[in-house]
């Protein structure tokens, strides 16, 4: 079987990568710039990002942006040493997993190594703001990822049973991580 690691990127991206590691059983990474967030996230491996390198300015600041982009880099290099395939977990919308997941996912295709990006969509009461980002966020992913999971939080908590937000957030992470044990599945 082919050495998985998972990178949990931003609040959201934590707690499915959380999820991944429990019931698949496969290796995960907290990576965050919110240190409370790694706090609750459930995972050993953790990697605390300076917030500075993921500012809003940091899509229109050349400098801001190569620097958190080599910083990026540097983490990434050092996680994926034993790894074969990688899997990328993030929601979309916000500062850090729209930002760094798809710089990420550069990295391990410079490096020939399959990725499977899995993320989620913002709620509808979000905004319009927060669902362009994040469209802008997934448009990177998909260029480079080898497989998608895409879950919209606008749709599918339409359709999902009724029950506490809780309930349905364990749901997003059950469906996710059966998508995502699937196409490594079809990987390996």
């Amino acid at each position: 079987m082919s050495e998985v690691l998972v990178l949990g990127i931003g609040g959201a991206g934590c707690q499915l990568a959380s999820k991944l590691h429990e019931r698949l059983e496969v290796r995960a990474v907290a990576v965050n710039t919110d240190p409370e967030g790694l706090k609750h996230c459930g995972l050993q491996e953790q990697v605390l990002l300076d917030a500075r390198a993921v500012t809003p300015g940091f899509q229109g600041n050349c400098a801001v942006r190569e620097n958190a982009a080599e910083v990026v880099r540097e983490a990434f290099l050092a996680l994926v040493d034993e790894a074969e395939i990688l899997v990328v977990t993030a929601g979309m919308g916000g500062v850090a997993g729209t930002q760094l997941a798809p710089l990420v996912v550069e990295y391990a295709r410079a490096r020939n190594m399959p990725v499977i990006a899995a993320v989620t969509l913002p709620f509808g009461f979000e905004g319009e703001r927060r669902r362009e980002l994040a469209m802008a966020g997934l448009s990177r992913l998909t260029r480079s990822a080898d497989e998608m999971v895409v879950l919209d939080h606008a749709e599918e908590y339409k359709r999902a049973a009724k029950g506490s937000l809780v309930d349905y957030f364990e749901a997003v992470a059950e469906t996710v991580a059966e998508q995502v044990g699937y196409r490594l599945h079809l990987l390996q």
